[in-house]
């Protein structure tokens, strides 16, 4: 129960962060945001199996650098990092969301932390 308190308070918190600072708010809306949180969900239920993603612990995002679009030339891809940690076996995973400047999830990658 205190878990969920936790991420509700996070979300709120990254919520209000977003739409009070200019730089971030123009580059990650609250959709894209949601969109990202899906995306990263979702690859961590393909990894550890169908629901692990609701059973891990889950700490705020951190909005990275911006880097080039590889696919696009001259487009910028704004990059989502979640970390997140198995409970069962206290593996960190990071999880990389990219989220084009125009909205929407352009892709994403999962990458072991450690323990």
């Amino acid at each position: 129960m205190l878990f969920k308190i936790r991420n509700i308070l996070a979300s709120l918190l990254l919520t209000a962060g977003l739409a009070t600072s200019g730089v971030t708010c123009a580059a990650i809306n609250q959709n894209d945001h949601q969109a990202a949180l899906a995306t990263a969900e979702k690859m961590y239920d393909v990894m550890l199996g169908e629901g692990a993603a609701h059973e891990a612990n889950w700490e705020s995002p951190k909005l990275l650098a911006d880097i080039k679009d590889p696919i696009i030339p001259g487009n910028t891809l704004h990059v989502l990092e979640f970390s997140v940690m198995d409970p069962t076996n206290g593996a960190y995973q990071r999880i990389h969301v990219l989220v084009n400047i125009d909205g929407g999830v352009a892709g994403a990658e999962i990458l072991y932390a450690g323990r």
